[in-house]
């Protein structure tokens, strides 16, 4: 799964938890400024335990 494509489709209205990882995708946070401020350059916040582990990364191809 593209975590991009999917929070466009759900226009950004919900973080995702993945039950496999652990990890909380914050898709909220990233939809906000990237509609408010136009900023999407760090990408998708990933957390795991309340720390920021990394961003997801954009599928390129």
């Amino acid at each position: 799964m593209d975590i991009y494509e999917y929070a466009e489709s759900i226009d950004y209205a919900a973080d995702y938890y993945d039950h496999h990882t652990g990890y909380i995708y914050h898709i909220q946070e990233y939809g906000r400024m990237k509609k408010l401020f136009g900023i999407e350059e760090q990408g998708i916040r990933v957390s795991e335990n309340g720390t920021t582990i990394g961003y997801a990364r954009k599928d390129l191809a």
